[in-house]
């Protein structure tokens, strides 16, 4: 059993590894999916590994009375290499929940970018929404006859909203 938990870590510190190189090359949703899955996995087999510590270590001591102390050496082997075991998973999961949090954080960052692309693209249309819904009514407005000056007015809004969307651009 011992020898089968070892290969299995080795095997998810592998992938452990990729799963870190995935998450700063291409973040996605169906990683953290997967990371997710790999987590339950490890979070599993920490509650397998660690009451058998215990139990061996009762067992130990109940055929240490019976055998006196021939069998010490082989249960202090046992022992050892369950505690391994039980530490390595321990850093296998504090790795993977590093790995979850940098994912996280970038996809965060990510979401933060778009938020911002689309409070911009909003900045622009809700001026321009507002003035044709405006002269879209059919009653008689300030400038209606004049539609060059309408025309130069939005030229120079847009203009200034620009210049103000730059500075706030080059502070960032």
């Amino acid at each position: 059993m011992i020898e089968k938990v070892f290969k299995f870590l080795s095997i998810f510190s592998v992938n452990l590894k990729m799963f870190e190189e995935k998450a700063f090359k291409h973040p996605s949703d169906s990683l953290v999916e997967e990371i997710m899955i790999k987590k339950r996995n490890i979070v599993s087999l920490k509650h397998m590994i660690k009451p058998s510590i215990h139990v061996l270590k009762m067992v130990e001591l109940r055929l240490k009375k019976i055998f006196d102390d021939d069998l010490g050496v082989y249960f202090e082997d046992l022992e050892d290499k369950i505690q391994k075991a039980f530490w390595d998973i321990e850093r296998l999961s504090e790795s993977i929940e590093s790995i979850e949090d940098s994912l996280k954080t970038l996809l965060s960052i990510r979401i933060s970018h778009s938020m911002w692309v689309l409070t911009l693209l909003s900045t622009f249309l809700l001026p321009l929404t507002f003035i044709t819904s405006f002269y879209g009514m059919n009653i008689k407005l300030p400038f209606a006859d004049n539609s060059m000056l309408i025309h130069w007015i939005l030229l120079v809004v847009w203009f200034f909203m620009f210049i103000f969307i730059y500075k706030l651009k080059k502070k960032v």
